[in-house]
């Protein structure tokens, strides 16, 4: 899956919109694949929320704070972080977090030959053995060992596959 968007036109405004739709949309695929954000009758449809969204998708791998996220979005810090729990169950941090694992998730997928501080560097997490916590902690196994299984394309354990359905079934949004 690419996920990079094509150069936008600005003296087009329809351009700007296609290109927001692309990223949307990408950003859905990428959410239900590896369970990014929590199940909601609500979705995630407020105009701020999706430029705050939108700013994620492309600044994950730089640093974001709330600050520069509200400004992106044209929002106050707490009607942001409001937006954020009301739509989406969690804090904008542990929306940011679980996209940069899932970002992971599919660099390994892509590219298994990838060493574990490659893509941490590549998603944005700024220590090592903090990226490997939160990998273990979302996903179940080390990044090493969800790369190491499928780079072999062994059959992998029981354990392992409950482990990554349970995290892929929970969460998926419903657009």
């Amino acid at each position: 899956m690419n996920l990079e968007t094509k150069a936008v036109d600005a003296t087009h405004p329809s351009a700007a919109k296609t290109e927001n739709a692309s990223i949307v949309n990408s950003f859905d695929e990428l959410a239900k694949k590896y369970a990014v954000l929590p199940k909601s009758n609500k979705g995630y449809s407020h105009p701020a929320l999706n430029k705050a969204l939108h700013y994620i998708y492309k600044n994950y791998a730089n640093p974001i704070d709330m600050p520069t996220l509200a400004s992106s979005a044209c929002i106050s810090q707490s009607h942001l972080s409001y937006l954020f729990k009301y739509y989406l169950g969690m804090s904008f941090k542990k929306v940011l977090m679980r996209f940069r694992i899932a970002k992971s998730m599919e660099l390994f997928d892509n590219n298994p030959s990838l060493q574990v501080t490659q893509v941490c560097d590549q998603v944005g997490f700024p220590d090592l053995s903090f990226f490997v916590r939160k990998f273990h902690l979302y996903v179940g196994v080390s990044p090493s060992v969800y790369r190491d299984e499928h780079c072999r394309g062994e059959d992998k354990s029981a354990v392992y596959l409950d482990l990554k359905n349970a995290l892929q079934h929970f969460g998926h949004l419903d657009v």
